[in-house]
């Protein structure tokens, strides 16, 4: 999500011409297809544990914890990339390498 942010305003021109279209909806629609994304993807690893283990462990309750804090952040980023790269739009390369550079340095590399 944090890729195509920069570009959203940018890249939805018909909307951004029209009078009263809110502008600040463009990041919430990227961040609810990645959230939809991320669902059906834990959907189906949580399938596959419960199929291989038999059970889930008791702590998943405490996911949706884990993941609001991560859906603000991730929404006041892409509000903060998008406006950003409305006026400088070199943003969406230097974000680009960026979180290659991140995802190189995480553990899951």
């Amino acid at each position: 999500m944090t890729n195509r942010a920069p570009g959203l305003i940018v890249s939805n021109v018909n909307y951004v011409k029209k009078v009263v279209f809110p502008l600040e909806v463009l990041p919430c629609i990227a961040l609810g297809t990645s959230l939809f994304h991320a669902c059906v993807s834990l959907l189906i690893l949580l399938l596959a544990h419960l199929i291989l283990n038999g059970t889930l462990h008791w702590t998943f309750i405490f996911f949706p914890f884990v993941l609001l804090p991560l859906i603000a952040v991730c929404l006041g980023l892409a509000w903060f990339l998008a406006s950003l790269g409305t006026f400088v739009r070199d943003v969406g390369q230097v974000v680009t390498v960026v979180t290659q550079i991140l995802m190189f340095m995480s553990p899951i590399f």
